[in-house]
């Protein structure tokens, strides 16, 4: 077990495999195979982690390293994604990769960095896009047979850390994220509808839930930019056209402006923000804003906060003099469980608030709606989701109840988010279906964002997450309170509270995350 240290939290990791990706290992070391049983104690979350990490192509070794210069000349020189498969002290697995995250102080020069980093003999520097300041991840190079791969992290970090010019060095984690809203829903079948089907309006019970045909008697969100940011999105013409579009490879590199991949989660998360209001299967809370497409591709279920973070980046500064968006709805989060919220992610997330929605009188900053994982469990300190700026939904049901999704103090707002009807692509064939997750409510809350700025574009961000919580329905409780935040999301009251804001009515700022206990 060793120890290693993420944002502002130690841990403890144990490595029960080594492995790779983009590779394969030689027959007489691949030992792991998919026998679960070679690892005591494996409880049923490490089970669908490990599952999803051999779905999306890793291969793994039980023991604590291979001989990598075997594996090297095995897979002929070609480039490999090594890795350690460790236990998380919070639950499940995780894999360190053979990368360590890296800041420099923003006043060295490059030729000051190649001095901290020199050569591509020992470690590769992938330069990050979209406005970070001397903010690397570091590849480094496959140890030697003497030198083990954890070991040869741990000396690389304890190097860099030493260093008096770098401001923190740590490692890369993949983690295994699950999307409940994608799962097959039992005994539900898609409802296949042509382009000249009409809607129901039964089918969307969420809308009326939180008043959304009252606020659209003064606004339905025209030319509010909103990014989604998914593992993929059909090109459905409920949403199209659309302000643009962008791909990122898994390691959150950017690929280009298209095709992007074709899947049915990001395409329902979309439709719920800003599907058009056309009588023709389903709406969205805005449908007259301008959506943001952004594509991470998709590992199967494997994600890291580097490529997250990098997202962010392109969604506040846009490709090719792109506009970037005032709203940002993530669905995609680390939602299986906590995870520790990493610097890359930390600093992308402060950058679109600093800089986005630019204006000559002083930056309003761009909104981050973010989705609850789905596990009832509460949300613990220094996670993702505990980070105060992001305003944090979790799913509620018909009946304003929250249903399977985290819970507690950094808990914003919840959100019509369980058996809700979308739209959806099934097997690539297009209808509605019912679906359930905090994936679900997030678009709601973002689409309903893009309202009150459409109503009031002079509001800055913790002004729209302000008019957000404190205009929600408490549900008869005390809020704010860590099972429902601030209470359940109210379209209506939110734009009301924002065109009185606009018409020069004074209300009390409240500072976001300054949450009650």
């Amino acid at each position: 077990m060793a120890h290693y240290r993420i944002g502002e939290v130690s841990l403890d990791l144990e490595v029960v495999g080594v492995g790779l990706q983009n590779g394969t290992l030689p027959p007489a070391l691949a030992a792991f195979a998919h026998d679960l049983k070679e690892l005591p104690g494996l409880g049923d979350r490490e089970t669908d982690d490990l599952n999803a990490f051999l779905a999306s192509g890793w291969q793994f070794s039980t023991g604590k390293d291979l001989d990598w210069a075997e594996v090297i000349a095995y897979n002929r020189g070609a480039e490999i994604e090594p890795g350690l498969l460790a236990r998380y002290p919070g639950g499940g697995l995780v894999i360190i990769r053979n990368r360590v995250v890296l800041q420099l102080k923003p006043s060295l020069a490059p030729e000051q960095i190649d001095k901290v980093v020199p050569e591509a003999s020992r470690a590769r520097i992938i330069s990050p896009r979209f406005g970070a300041r001397n903010l690397f991840e570091v590849v480094l190079k496959i140890p030697e047979r003497s030198l083990g791969l954890e070991e040869a992290i741990l000396k690389t970090i304890a190097s860099l850390t030493a260093d008096r010019n770098v401001l923190f060095c740590e490692p890369t984690l993949f983690y295994h994220v699950s999307t409940w809203a994608d799962q097959p829903e039992d005994g539900v079948e898609l409802r296949k509808l042509g382009m000249a089907k009409k809607k129901d309006e039964s089918q969307q019970w969420h809308w009326d839930k939180i008043e959304l045909p009252e606020a659209w008697k003064t606004t339905r969100g025209k030319d509010i930019r909103v990014a989604v940011i998914d593992h993929g999105f059909f090109e459905d013409e409920e949403f199209i056209p659309v302000a643009w579009t962008a791909l990122l490879s898994q390691d959150g590199d950017y690929v280009g402006q298209g095709p992007l991949p074709k899947v049915s989660h990001g395409t329902l998360c979309a439709g719920l923000v800003g599907a058009h209001d056309d009588d023709k299967l389903v709406n969205g809370a805005a449908p007259e804003c301008k959506l943001i497409l952004v594509a991470i591709q998709k590992s199967q279920q494997a994600l890291s906060q580097v490529a997250l973070g990098n997202a962010l980046r392109l969604c506040l500064y846009g490709p090719n003099g792109e506009p970037g968006a005032d709203i940002i709805c993530c669905s995609l989060g680390l939602n299986a469980n906590n995870w520790i919220l990493e610097p890359w992610l930390k600093k992308a997330i402060d950058d679109v608030h600093q800089n986005g929605r630019p204006d000559p009188n002083g930056n309003r900053g761009a909104v981050i709606v973010w989705a609850s994982f789905d596990q009832n469990k509460p949300i613990c300190p220094d996670t993702v989701e505990d980070y105060r700026d992001l305003i944090v939904v979790s799913q509620s049901d018909e009946q304003d109840r929250r249903r399977q999704s985290g819970y507690g103090a950094a808990l914003d707002l919840i959100a019509p988010g369980f058996d809700v009807r979308v739209l959806k692509y099934v097997n690539g064939v297009r209808g509605t279906n019912k679906c359930k997750g905090s994936s679900l409510a997030a678009p709601c809350v973002a689409g309903v964002a893009a309202l009150v700025l459409a109503a009031n574009p002079n509001l800055t961000w913790q002004q729209v997450a302000e008019v957000l919580t404190t205009t929600c329905d408490p549900l008869g409780q005390t809020v704010p309170n860590p099972c429902i935040g601030h209470g359940r999301l109210n379209a209506q009251q939110a734009v009301y509270r924002a065109t009185r804001m606009k018409q020069g009515e004074r209300i009390m700022p409240r500072e976001l995350g300054a949450r009650e206990n």
